[in-house]
């Protein structure tokens, strides 16, 4: 906790106050704890480990490790330390993914287009200044446990990497098929999206358009073979462009 406490800006001030407000710890019990002079109970863990935003691997192997620690018999904390070597080599397992384009399951899929957020912070990996669960967390304006929780799912899902903390593209893409009836999830959150944006547009890199027209039908598969060369164009852009901001195209052109 003192590390943690160190590693905050100004070296923490005001977190144990946060803390306490947050998990209902009395003030005092948190000092006394972080000083040393009293163990935390595993209520008290469990509650701070919600508070960090911690996953359910991290939240375990907190619990166990004050288990162990508290153990009265050898026999005890052996059993405790045997979980605790399971969940670092689960840990460990989860951290070497193959770096390789990504061909989802159906329960993945279900996953992965529920929501805006697991694409968003699957395109936010890729940039450097964002690859820690903290950042993400403040990028996307999500708590600590719901980034927490997606990066967990991308993760086991081999979208990302995490490589000692720090979220990194674990596949260069995703598929899914245009008949899936995930597709209207898909295209509906990020048309949301493109909603929230639209009063705040930066005029000088953002665009909607909105046109509606009467045309031939045979103007209209030009026009569509135009949308299909310029998605064509911009792939041919994107793959080698450098990764410092996140974008989505819908025709709406909109920063994340």
């Amino acid at each position: 906790m003192t590390g943690y406490l160190k590693s905050l800006p100004n070296k923490g001030r005001g977190e144990l106050r946060r803390l306490s407000i947050a998990t209902g710890i009395h003030s005092t019990t948190l000092s006394q704890a972080v000083k040393g002079g009293r163990p935390f109970s595993l209520e008290q863990v469990a509650s701070i480990c919600r508070y960090l935003g911690l996953n359910e691997l991290e939240t375990k192997y907190a619990l166990f490790l004050l288990r162990a620690d508290r153990a009265g018999t050898k026999v005890l904390r052996d059993i405790f330390e045997a979980e605790l070597k399971a969940l670092r080599k689960q840990a460990l397992e989860l951290v070497h993914v193959v770096k390789r384009d990504k061909v989802l399951s159906d329960s993945e899929k279900a996953f992965f287009y529920s929501n805006w957020y697991y694409s968003a912070i699957a395109v936010f990996s890729s940039i450097r200044s964002l690859q820690s669960a903290a950042a993400l967390s403040a990028r996307t304006g999500l708590s600590k446990q719901i980034t927490n929780q997606a990066i967990d799912f991308l993760v086991k899902a081999g979208i990302c990497v995490d490589q000692n903390g720090r979220i990194e593209p674990g596949t260069n893409s995703t598929h899914l098929e245009s008949k899936s009836p995930l597709v209207s999830r898909h295209h509906g959150n990020w048309r949301i999206k493109a909603m929230e944006r639209h009063p705040n547009l930066d005029q000088e890199i953002e665009i909607a358009y909105s046109s509606p027209m009467s045309i031939s039908k045979e103007d209209a598969k030009k026009i569509r073979s135009l949308i299909v060369d310029l998605v064509r164009k911009i792939g041919a852009i994107r793959d080698p462009s450098p990764c410092e901001e996140g974008y989505f195209l819908n025709i709406d052109w909109i920063k994340m």
